[in-house]
């Protein structure tokens, strides 16, 4: 089943034909990062000792976590869910449009999952099972991203890749919102992001919602908080919000 979705995953890739250098990067980076994804899911399944088949479960989910990222980028030249669509919920009209877990029997479950792996909470109502792979999915994701783009931050830039910052501003200012948010343990909300410096710190205070010990010791080794800390460029004293992230990983 696995060997099949991926075909059919790359085979509705390649039918949506990149129309300049750019698309084609963007789509190049979401194949990388979803392979990575899948990986990520596989050693996190493998920590947690569960079965096989929930492996596999798991490594379809990762598979398609992110198939709404390339209709999403070909017609809004965005990442950005909150000026474009929300990448799930149109990745799951594409699933179902693509026909590509055809009678697949957790295939509900995977549904769940790939739609709540980019919100902000995860809601009191969804089963056991669902939470799991739901809990699975956000970590597997976040760790990627967040080995990504602190690898970004720190390389020396001739050009940006406005993807992956959003095409915020990179501006010395720090949102309110955004760093009471943080010293309150909370999960900024993307509205409040104004500029990169906010949407830096947005993606430091993922480290309030890492559900496995198995990921927060990837964080914790990749020293990604202090990296990205290290690139905020402002003249904020940051030290009690650092602090305080820092040691909640």
């Amino acid at each position: 089943m696995i060997n099949k979705l991926e075909e059919k995953v790359e085979n509705y890739i390649k039918s949506l034909t990149p129309t300049n250098e750019e698309i084609a990067w963007n789509f190049n980076m979401k194949i990388e990062h979803t392979a990575r994804v899948q990986k990520n899911i596989i050693d996190l399944c493998n920590s947690l000792n569960l079965s096989i088949e929930q492996t596999n479960l798991a490594r379809m989910i990762a598979i398609l976590h992110d198939i709404g990222r390339y209709e999403q980028y070909l017609h809004f030249g965005t990442f950005k869910d909150n000026e474009s669509v929300d990448h799930a919920s149109l990745g799951l009209d594409v699933i179902k449009r693509e026909n590509f877990l055809g009678n697949y029997e957790s295939k509900d479950l995977i549904y769940t999952a790939i739609n709540f792996h980019n919100k902000k909470d995860l809601p009191s109502t969804i089963s056991d099972d669902e939470l799991l792979f739901c809990k699975l999915i956000r970590d597997a994701d976040k760790l990627d991203i967040y080995a990504l783009i602190t690898n970004y931050y720190e390389q020396e830039k001739t050009s940006k890749k406005r993807s992956l910052e959003l095409s915020l501003p990179d501006t010395s200012e720090i949102s309110s919102a955004v760093y009471n948010s943080l010293m309150e343990k909370k999960i900024v909300d993307l509205d409040d992001v104004k500029n990169l410096n906010d949407f830096k710190l947005l993606q430091i205070g993922w480290i309030y919602d890492i559900n496995f010990e198995f990921t927060r010791k990837k964080i914790i080794e990749g020293k990604y908080l202090d990296r990205i800390f290290d690139k905020i460029n402002c003249d904020y004293d940051l030290s009690e919000l650092k602090q305080r992230t820092i040691n909640l990983a």
